[in-house]
């Protein structure tokens, strides 16, 4: 991925807010909390394609 990924589970029905336009959730962060997934899990597989498809524009690169 081109910047720094985020995969949490305990922000529950908290949502990371874009740097980019505040009223978005945040691209680079994926929240795992069962509140936020209706009780269902996700496969590890399944996080990567919906990562595939956000946008990433304009955001910091990854660190090295």
């Amino acid at each position: 991925f081109p910047v720094t990924i985020h995969i949490h589970g305990h922000l529950h029905d908290c949502v990371v807010s874009d740097p980019r336009n505040p009223d978005n959730a945040d691209p680079r962060y994926f929240n795992v909390c069962v509140e936020q997934l209706n009780y269902t899990p996700i496969a590890f597989e399944e996080l990567k394609k919906q990562f595939a498809l956000r946008d990433f524009l304009g955001l910091p690169k990854v660190r090295s």
